[in-house]
């Protein structure tokens, strides 16, 4: 039996759907895509990272669905390492190209990236990088760092188009072989901490540009109004 042709979004550290290029480019390929986010147990026990990055992570997972779900999307989440994960897909699908951003952040996921880079090669799968910001990773030296920075920095945003978006919805018997149980300390409000989503980013973006900015230059290293948000970026 032929596999279903597919390509795969393969959200990291980007939960936004705005200024998306790698979800602008599933959108407008001609395969349908299955968008993917995954708590990797391997990242969750490094010292690196606490329980209020996770719950951030799953509040700004729990906006992109409210909105990809009001448009018979899907977005699937779990918690698997990246090639357990992408092994059971491809078992099922013909997977022609995965998009993501690349990543900056620490070893670990650089590690990661490396193998998964050499894994998808292995099986002809295309993997398309997007960069997230004006960091370039590897170079020798810096000497066209700000120009390129510049270009990166001014270059207009790249908003997909969900409607243009064939999203693809993975059958029971796959899904019974993926751990989608996320642990319940991840979706637990608590709010000491700034709460995660685009929705939430985008008020508190507006409330600073109208308000808070105000009194910016004269506060920003008082220890008490960061923590409050009163007359400063917070």
């Amino acid at each position: 039996m032929q596999k279903e042709i597919i390509n795969i979004v393969w959200f990291k550290r980007d939960l936004r759907l705005k200024d998306h290029a790698p979800l602008k480019a599933a959108a407008e390929s001609d395969n349908p895509c299955l968008l993917i986010y995954l708590f990797e147990p391997s990242l969750i026990n490094d010292p690196h990272y606490d329980v209020r990055h996770w719950r951030f992570a799953w509040e700004s997972l729990v906006d992109m669905m409210d909105v990809l779900n009001e448009k018979d999307h899907e977005l699937m989440v779990a918690f698997e390492e990246a090639k357990d994960f992408f092994k059971k897909i491809v078992d099922k699908y013909d997977v022609q190209t995965v998009f993501s951003h690349e990543e900056t952040g620490i070893d670990l996921t650089y590690r990661r990236d490396l193998e998964m880079k050499e894994w998808f090669e292995g099986r002809d799968i295309e993997w398309c990088e997007s960069p997230t910001n004006a960091v370039q990773r590897g170079l020798m030296n810096r000497d066209w760092w700000r120009k390129t920075c510049r270009q990166k920095m001014n270059a207009p945003q790249e908003d997909p188009d969900l409607s243009m978006l064939e999203s693809v919805n993975l059958t029971e018997n796959i899904l019974e072989t993926i751990n989608t149980s996320i642990p319940k300390r991840f979706q637990e409000r608590d709010d000491s901490f700034q709460a995660g989503g685009e929705k939430k980013a985008w008020e508190l973006l507006k409330s600073f540009v109208h308000e808070r900015c105000a009194d910016y230059n004269s506060s920003i290293s008082a220890p008490g109004p960061p923590r409050t948000g009163a007359g400063n970026g917070g």
